[in-house]
């Protein structure tokens, strides 16, 4: 009797803690509502230099839902994202995949991280990330010379 009673508490924790896990897992970012649209880039930086304006003239991203989509030049680059804004300064992982022939004339599909962070203020983001190493975060809304760091800056288009 007192077995089944543990075993049973066992049981009812188990499920609980699992639901639980499963809510906090399926629970959105409150950042990524806020990200939600289409941003213009209205200065960069890469590797501590300024991007020149006129570069910048037509590129934009645009954040839906886990995907994230980079315009620039008639060309169209869709790449999936994931936040974690409980961190300071907020995470941003930029994730993302593309296909490459091999030698043998198969097909592999190349999974690429760019990890981040960004700071959103309104219709203002701020971004920052690393494009080389996928274990570098970078600590800093800066760009620096000798890296890899790409820092944007973007406004909400309307």
């Amino acid at each position: 009797m007192k077995r089944t009673v543990v075993l049973v508490l066992c049981v009812a924790l188990t499920g609980a803690l699992v639901l639980a896990w499963a809510q906090n897992v399926a629970k959105p970012d409150p950042s990524d509502e806020k990200l939600q649209g289409t941003w213009k880039v209205v200065a960069a930086e890469v590797q501590g230099m300024p991007v020149p304006a006129q570069k910048l003239g037509n590129v934009r991203v645009t954040f839906a839902k886990g995907a994230y989509t980079f315009q620039a030049d008639g060309e169209t680059q869709k790449h999936e994202y994931k936040l974690d804004s409980s961190k300071s300064p907020k995470q941003i992982d930029l994730i993302q995949r593309r296909e490459v022939l091999n030698k043998d004339s198969t097909k592999e599909v190349l999974t690429e991280l760019r990890p981040g962070i960004f700071e959103l203020n309104g219709d203002d983001l701020k971004l920052c990330y690393e494009d080389e190493d996928p274990k570098k975060r970078p600590a800093e809304f800066k760009s620096k010379k000798d890296t890899r760091i790409f820092y944007l800056q973007l406004r909400r288009m309307k």
